[in-house]
């Protein structure tokens, strides 16, 4: 279950998800988390340095046309360009998220709290789904059937 490309592919999203549903829970039974301001900046720090680390992977990557031709020969170049794409735009929707919680009534909601962790959870592992694939293409060396 855990080798093959449906898992490759959902593993952030169960992760977040997971993520989300127990900040959930645990807000509804009295935990609160913090309603700071400097928290929401970090949020949206972090995800900036999340959307700036996954464009400059791909770009290091779109830059190596030896790898790029395996990644086109294998049939996962859709696949490949869609993490990306996720990792990049689930990062900014963390900064976005991160911008509405400096609105006061809105930054002790349970379902704000729930969304930054379900979203920084998600942000973590498809940041380091694109880290491990694309490091793994760059160590390889000159395998003309990688698939």
């Amino acid at each position: 279950m855990f080798n093959d490309i449906r898992w490759e592919r959902s593993f952030p999203l169960v992760f977040g998800l997971m993520a989300a549903i127990a900040a959930y829970v645990m807000t509804r039974y009295g935990i609160d988390f913090t309603k700071d301001s400097s928290f929401f900046s970090a949020v949206i720090t972090l995800g900036g340095i999340f959307s700036a680390f996954s464009v400059t992977i791909k770009s290091i990557m779109i830059s190596n046309t030896e790898k790029m031709k395996v990644i086109e020969e294998s049939g996962y170049k859709n696949d490949f360009f869609n993490y990306f794409s996720r990792a990049i735009d689930s990062s900014l929707i963390l900064c976005a998220v991160g911008m509405i919680g400096f609105i006061d009534k809105v930054a002790g909601m349970a379902i704000t709290t729930s969304l930054v962790a379900g979203l920084f959870v998600y942000c973590l592992f498809a940041l380091r789904r694109v880290t491990l694939i694309s490091s793994a293409m760059l160590r390889q060396k000159g395998r003309p059937n990688a698939g």
